[in-house]
């Protein structure tokens, strides 16, 4: 089982997700709508899988992405977006 950590800066897509996820027996560890604080939250909390927005305020998701393996996160990163690219 997986520790998730949600970042996204919509509060009813986190939810959605955490509903998903916990539907499927995995854990939540955290959540948060900024990408900075994510940074923290990640050393913090050691999550397996990291689910990241890609357009967020502060730091967006792509941005996170790479700064999030700078710094050494080895774990699973899945992005999210609603943009129709």
């Amino acid at each position: 089982m997986k520790d998730v950590l949600i970042v996204d800066d919509h509060p009813v897509v986190r939810l959605a997700v955490r509903l998903l996820l916990e539907k499927d027996k995995m854990v939540v560890c955290g959540e948060t709508d900024d990408g900075l604080e994510a940074l923290a939250l990640t050393r913090k909390l050691s999550p397996g899988l990291i689910i990241v927005d890609i357009d967020m305020p502060s730091l967006n998701g792509i941005d996170l992405v790479q700064r999030l393996r700078n710094n050494g996160y080895t774990g699973g990163i899945l992005v999210l977006s609603g943009k129709d690219l």
